[in-house]
This record gives structure tokens, sequence and C-alpha cells, in this order.
């Protein structure tokens, strides 16, 4: 059990964002980073790796205990398979932002049938098949090197040996897609960030 004194919130207009794309894959307008918001539309092409990825400023420092809150927005739905899996967490600040999966913890969603509908995933754990997505809060609790990761009514634990800052990560595989019409929008907003004092 740790007492808490104080928490101090994270201003998050200081957020800066990095984005980088697969080979096969260039910037679309509907791609936007600014504060604690992001938003990624969906790249043509099915993938087994992300086909863009999102990274954010370091949020917390080494040492820091503290409670991130994500909301993210999947109400547009995909409308084609991508049997790969997209992920939104917290990796490394360390680590350079690329195409390779850098979130330690995160959530995930796949679409595994050629219908609006995905799967959910607390750090690789299946949470459900969402017919009707809509709005998704991911809040991650860091207390020393123990992660809590709460999505809905699921919780997991990771412990991570590394005591590192961290940023979050968006990372989002291409859809087999008939037309850009049917392009998932991924909307994102940081709505607390806080470290424990």
């Amino acid at each position: 059990m740790n007492v808490v004194q104080s928490i101090q919130n994270i201003d998050l207009s200081t957020i800066t964002w990095d984005y980088v794309y697969a080979n096969d894959a260039a910037p679309l307008l509907e791609d936007i980073a600014n504060s604690g918001n992001f938003t990624i539309k969906t790249q043509k092409g099915a993938s087994t790796t992300p086909k863009t990825s999102l990274k954010s400023s370091e949020l917390f420092k080494q040492g820091d205990d503290f409670l991130l809150e994500l909301t993210i927005n999947l109400t547009s739905k995909p409308q084609h398979v991508a049997i790969a899996r997209s992920l939104i967490g917290i990796g490394y600040s360390s680590t350079q932002n690329s195409t390779s999966i850098a979130s330690q913890i995160n959530f995930g969603y796949d679409s595994p049938f050629s219908a609006p509908a995905i799967n959910t995933y607390n750090n690789n754990t299946l949470i459900d098949l969402i017919s009707t997505p809509n709005q998704i809060v991911i809040t991650f609790i860091k207390t020393g090197n123990i992660f809590r990761t709460v999505i809905g009514n699921s919780n997991s634990l990771v412990t991570l040996s590394n005591n590192q800052g961290y940023s979050v990560f968006a990372q989002i595989v291409g859809h087999d897609l008939v037309s850009e019409e049917f392009a998932q929008v991924v909307q994102g907003q940081i709505t607390k960030a806080f470290k424990f004092n």
C-alpha cells in the first residue's frame, strides 16, 4: 500500500506527437494530433504490422507513478477484415517511433469478420466481440513497476522490469478496404493524466 500525498496534473497542451508510416502508406488528411487528442484514419491494404504509428512526447519520467486515462472512439467501424491487431497504449519514451510494436501495455482491437464488428483485448487477453463499437475508456495506473490496465470490467496486471520514461503509442494496421468510404477513423483523447507524489 502506498500513501499518496498529492497528485500533479500533466499539462496536456504541451504534448507533441510524431507520426511514422510504413513504406506502402502515406499521410492522410484525417491524421491529426494536437495536445491530448489524436485522429488516425486506417490505411488501405491489410497488413500484419502497423501501417501508421503515432508516438507522444514523454508524459511521465523515470520513477514516476501515475494514472493515465484515454477515451478511444471507434464509432466509425471498419467494414472489412483486419486480422492483425491495432494497439493503443504506453511504451518507453526511449523507443524510436517505427512500425514495430512499441507499447508495453495496451488496448488492442482487430476486425475478424467482413462486418462492422471488432474484437477487443486488454494486454493480449480477449475481452469481447463488439458488434457496435463506440467509446472505450482505458485507464493505466502505474505503481512502482506494476501496471494495472482497466478497460470496462476487465482488469490486467503487468510487471515491467525496466523503469523508464513513458509515452503513448497508437499503432494502427491497414484494412482490406474496397474503397476509402469504409475506412475506420480512430479518435483518441487523453482525458486524465497525473502523477502521484
